[in-house]
């Protein structure tokens, strides 16, 4: 007689390592703090831009002037489109997230919020966290260093609504 036991080590989702203050996001509007969308719930925007953040207090606004100029911009012109822009403050030492929360308050949290690591987990970190945490359809991620232009975005975009539809299986990336 075999006797065999399987123990089930894995989980079918993965673990964020996630403090419990790392699920909220402050409205500075009305002080109050709400709990982030998940990545497994319905998209409720059409785009999710996450932008990690470390120590970023001075490049910041010029990146999310931009940012948000662009995404405006296609708002007025398409009136169906919607956004959400997540800044990830990945455990900085200056004011990145209080630079982040001026544009919650000028925006609105329902286009602005920030996501306030307690600690350093690097780029990857704040990436992922910030895409689990994330409300869009699609989801881009761009540097707080304003590395990338989002004038851009359209031809990105073109390219990965063509390969959708194409049903063919490609791998996109790099700088646009």
């Amino acid at each position: 007689m075999v006797l065999v036991i399987v123990l089930m080590t894995s989980v079918p989702y993965p673990d964020l390592g996630r403090c419990k203050s790392e699920e909220y996001f402050l409205d500075p509007n009305d002080k109050k703090k709400k709990k982030f969308a998940s990545l497994l719930s319905t998209p409720e925007v059409q785009l999710s831009v996450i932008v990690p953040s470390y120590n970023e207090e001075k490049r910041l606004p010029i990146m999310m002037d931009e940012c948000l100029g662009y995404l405006e911009s296609r708002k007025a012109s398409t009136p169906e489109f919607s956004y959400e822009v997540i800044v990830v403050d990945d455990g900085s030492t200056d004011k990145t997230t209080e630079v982040a929360l001026e544009y919650s308050v000028q925006y609105g949290t329902d286009k602005v919020r920030v996501l306030t690591f307690e600690k350093n987990r690097g780029k990857g970190g704040a990436v992922r966290l910030g895409m689990f945490s994330s409300r869009g359809e699609h989801l881009l991620f761009a540097d707080a260093d304003g590395a990338s232009t989002f004038s851009d975005y359209s031809k990105l975009e073109e390219k990965l609504l063509s390969i959708c539809q194409s049903n063919k299986v490609e791998l996109i990336f790099g700088r646009f």
